[in-house]
């Protein structure tokens, strides 16, 4: 089967062997299919785990994201036709919508994180050694490969599949194929981008070229659920710590990574969403096999002195409930009222430091009085800098 595959121009990427590298088994991925459950229990289909594979991959999500790693829609000889072509993409603002065009790429370095996210860039289950064939890497609810692919995977007896466990061949290429795997996946993203503005917001102008753009189409990608909303309160509130809140994607010269003891991280994969999962890994892009990261060239030291200035607009964060705002600079003073996050006030004076506790004057819709520093920012101040140290990267 996996000889049967190999095309022009790729068949070096099949041709190699090595040992499975330590990574650990990625988490599964989450989609609106329904556990991979009986009957059937999806498909069990086998693949190449290519041994060069973060090279060869990434030059694999480079072809991907252009619609040139697979042919043409093409039909088989009993009539089924595969398409997992690129559809290219909308473009513009709600107003002034381009209609799709596969001249308009995805950014890869939107697909990679998505792609090292969704499966730390595996294609075989964590029992294949690289180089060699073994099974395809399969979630709990049927997602297939390196892009977790479930849309169109249904294994059920009804169509796409040919009956209980049976796959269509274009579900067996998917499954089988990383290309394939990588292009549906490719095909789904674009189709997440182009159903704004009809089924989810337009972010920023629109456009593809922007990576800030690609925020809810991420986030769709592993389903619009409110399990990925950044305000989510099963998330804890103070994830990221350190000096930005960006997922650290397990750099540890990251600035919110912070060791917990025994090798641990105080905020790991679990404690960010999905979007903010795909972005971190695109601002931190993990290692190479083998290699180490190092620190950051530079890192922008923060602005020093007092946070505010008499007059300075402060918002409140971080407190999972509410802030008190108290008649005086005291733990135990009286309670004027508790403000939400994201509630804006005005500095009035400060910082005075009582109780072991830093405390600002602040104006709010509540009336004025005395709040912690540790739970107001100041949404003008800006976050350090950090220029990320390219050596031993999957990519940059």
């Amino acid at each position: 089967m996996v000889g049967a595959l190999k095309t022009a121009g790729i068949a070096a990427l099949l041709a190699t062997v090595a040992f499975w590298y330590g990574f650990s088994q990625p988490p599964a991925a989450r989609a609106a299919t329904g556990p991979c459950g009986d009957p059937g229990g999806g498909f069990g289909f086998d693949t190449l785990e290519l041994e060069n594979y973060t090279v060869e991959y990434s030059t694999a999500i480079e072809l991907g994201v252009q619609g040139k790693g697979v042919p043409p829609p093409y039909a088989i000889a009993d009539g089924e036709r595969i398409d997992v072509s690129y559809q290219g993409l909308e473009a513009g603002p709600r107003a002034a919508r381009l209609p799709a065009s596969p001249a308009r790429a995805i950014p890869p370095s939107v697909y990679k994180s998505i792609v090292w996210v969704e499966s730390n860039f595996a294609n075989a289950d964590g029992a294949t050694y690289f180089g060699m064939v073994g099974g395809i890497l399969r979630s709990f609810d049927c997602g297939y490969g390196m892009a977790q692919v479930t849309t169109g995977m249904g294994h059920l007896g009804v169509p796409p599949a040919y009956d209980i466990g049976v796959p269509s061949a274009q579900q067996a290429i998917i499954g089988t194929h990383f290309m394939f795997n990588l292009a549906a996946g490719v095909k789904i993203l674009a189709d997440k981008w182009n159903g704004a503005p009809n089924v989810r917001p337009v972010a920023g102008d629109g456009d593809p070229a922007n990576l800030e753009d690609w925020y809810y189409a991420i986030w769709s990608y592993n389903g619009f659920a409110f399990s990925n909303h950044p305000l989510n309160p099963d998330r804890d509130p103070l994830r990221g710590g350190g000096t930005t809140p960006v997922y650290h994607c397990y750099d540890p010269y990251a600035p919110s990574y912070q060791a917990a003891g025994s090798g641990g991280v105080k905020y790991g994969y679990g404690d960010y969403t999905y979007p903010e999962r795909v972005y971190g890994c695109m601002r931190f892009p993990p290692a190479s096999p083998g290699k180490s990261l190092q620190p950051p060239l530079s890192v922008t030291p923060p602005p020093s002195g007092p946070k505010f200035a008499v007059g300075d607009t402060g918002v409140v964060f971080g407190t999972g409930d509410c802030l008190f705002v108290r008649a005086a600079p005291q733990p135990g003073s009286d309670k004027v009222g508790c403000l939400a996050d994201g509630t804006h006030v005005t500095v009035l004076g400060g910082p005075t430091i009582a109780g072991g506790i830093s405390w600002w004057n602040i104006h709010t819709p509540l009336g004025d009085g005395w709040s912690a520093d540790q739970f107001l920012k100041n949404p003008n101040t800006p976050a350090p800098a950090v220029v990320v140290n390219p050596d031993g990267r999957i990519w940059l």
